[in-house]
C-alpha cells in the first residue's frame, strides 16, 4: 500500500487474520465527546461492508472476509454468519481475496442482487466483479453468479484496489489498482489503475469517456484490450485506489489512491481524469516533496494530500458525513478518511467546493480498512479493521 515495507507489512497481517482461529477484542477506543466507540460483530479479516437500507433485510450488514468468504449480520444480531464461502476458488495472498462488496440500488425493493470484487482463481489469478442473488434468509445463491468484468491475469499480489459503489446514476462504479505495474495505469486497453463504470449487466455505462471513440470496445470478462480503448473505463493513471465514495444522492465521489514513498492522496472523481500515476504522486511529480511545479496540461491533480512523514502511508477508508448523522455542525458535508498504518482518521471539509481543508479527527482508531455510514441509523459510522472486528462510532 504506502511504501515498500507497508505493502510487506499489511500483507503479513492480512495472512495472520484469515489463519487466526480465534479474533481477540479490544477495548473500545477512547473518543472525544460527543463520539463513542462500540463493537458489533467479529468476522475473520474483514475488509468491505454493505448494509440494507430497505425490505424484510432492512439494518442487516454483508462483510467481505479477506479469505474469500461473505458474513450476514442481521439486524441488531451481533452475530455474523457465512453466507457464501468461496475459499476454493479465491487467491488471497498479499492483498487478494475477497474485497469489495455493493448492493443494488433497489435492493428490497425489486431487487435482491449484490455485487462482490474478489480475486478468482483460475488458470491464472484475476480480479473479478460478479453478481449474486441474496435469498430471504440473507444467505447467497451460488448458482446465481454473473461475472461481468475481469481484468486481465495478475503478476503481484498486490495493488488490486477492490471497491465497488454505486453513483446516483444507477451504474456501478469499481475501483481497479496497477497490480504493482505502474505503467498499466496510463494504457487506456486495460482496466489496471483504473475507475471503471458500468450497467448492471456489467456493459459499458452510456458517456463513458472513451465509450464513444472510434475503435473503443467492450473488454468485459478479458479486461484489456490490444490497442484499442476499453470502453467500461472512466478515469486512470491510479496506483491503488482502495476506497471510493459518494456524497449522498449524487454522482459526485472521491477516491482514496494509495501512495508510494511521498503522498497519499484524495481525487475528485471526474470523467476522463487522468491522475497521474506512475508521473505524478500527490501533488508533484513522483518523489518530490513541496513546493512542486504547476500540475502539466492533461493531467488532474488531487484535492488533498498528506506527506508520509506524518508517520500515516496508506489512505484506507473513506466516507461522506451525511446532512442526516446528526453529528456536530462543523462535520457537515465533510469527507472522512482514514490510514491503515498510523490508525488515524481526518475529515476534509468542503471537499466538493473549492476550499477544501484536510484537519486531524480522530487518533489510534487501529487497522481501520473500509467505513460507511449507516443508511438505518444515519449517525452511526460503520467500519472494518483487520484485528477482526466491525465496529460503530456514533453520536450519544
Amino acid at each position: 500500500m504506502g511504501r515498500i515495507w507497508s505493502i510487506f507489512r499489511l500483507a503479513a497481517i492480512l495472512m495472520m487474520m484469515v489463519a487466526a482461529p480465534l479474533v481477540a477484542r479490544r477495548a473500545a477506543v477512547a473518543l472525544p465527546n460527543p463520539f463513542t466507540d462500540t463493537l458489533v460483530a467479529s468476522v475473520p479479516a474483514p475488509i468491505d461492508l454493505a448494509v440494507v437500507e430497505r425490505g424484510p433485510l432492512r439494518g442487516a450488514i454483508f462483510v467481505t472476509s479477506k479469505s474469500g468468504a461473505l458474513y450476514y449480520i442481521p439486524s441488531g444480531s451481533g452475530q455474523a454468519r457465512k453466507v457464501l464461502d468461496l475459499t476454493g476458488r479465491v487467491c488471497s495472498d498479499g492483498e487478494r481475496g475477497m474485497l469489495g462488496v455493493a448492493l443494488d440500488p433497489r435492493f428490497g425493493a425489486g431487487s435482491n442482487g449484490i455485487y462482490l470484487y474478489y480475486t478468482a482463481e483460475e488458470a491464472s489469478c484475476v480480479n473479478r466483479v460478479s453478481r449474486f442473488e441474496i435469498r430471504s434468509s440473507g444467505s447467497v445463491d451460488l448458482g446465481s453468479e454473473k461475472m461481468l468484468v475481469e481484468t486481465a491475469p495478475l503478476g503481484p499480489t498486490n495493488h488490486n484496489g477492490g471497491d465497488l459503489e454505486f453513483g446516483a446514476d444507477g451504474y456501478l462504479y469499481v475501483s481497479v489498482g496497477e497490480n504493482g505495474r505502474p505503467s498499466l495505469a496510463q494504457r487506456r486497453n486495460s482496466y489496471f489503475g483504473k475507475i471503471l463504470r458500468v450497467t448492471t449487466t456489467g456493459a459499458p455505462a452510456p458517456g463513458n469517456p472513451w465509450k464513444i471513440r472510434k475503435g473503443a470496445i467492450a473488454c468485459g470478462l478479458d479486461g484489456r484490450a490490444k490497442k484499442a480503448p476499453c470502453a467500461e473505463v472512466f478515469a486512470l493513471g491510479l496506483r491503488n485506489p482502495f476506497q471510493i465514495a459518494f456524497a449522498p444522492g449524487s454522482n459526485n465521489f472521491m477516491i482514496n489512491d494509495v501512495g508510494q514513498s511521498t503522498w497519499e492522496e484524495i481525487d475528485r472523481g471526474r470523467k476522463g481524469a487522468n491522475y497521474g500515476w506512475p508521473a505524478r504522486e500527490g501533488p508533484c511529480p513522483q518523489g518530490m516533496v513541496l513546493p512542486c511545479p504547476a500540475v502539466p496540461a492533461g493531467y488532474t491533480d488531487p484535492v488533498a494530500w498528506y506527506g508520509h512523514d506524518s508517520g500515516c502511508d496508506s489512505i484506507t477508508a473513506g466516507a461522506f458525513v451525511p446532512s442526516s448523522a446528526g453529528w456536530p455542525s462543523e462535520f457537515d458535508g465533510d469527507y472522512l478518511v482514514a490510514d491503515f498504518i498510523c490508525g488515524n482518521a481526518s475529515a476534509l471539509s468542503d471537499p466538493l467546493g473549492p476550499t477544501p481543508v484536510l484537519a486531524s479527527f480522530l487518533d489510534a482508531l487501529g487497522p481501520v480498512v473500509a467505513w460507511e455510514f449507516d443508511p438505518v441509523q444515519p449517525g452511526s459510522l460503520l467500519y472494518t479493521n483487520l484485528i477482526g472486528e466491525i465496529r460503530r462510532i456514533s453520536t450519544g
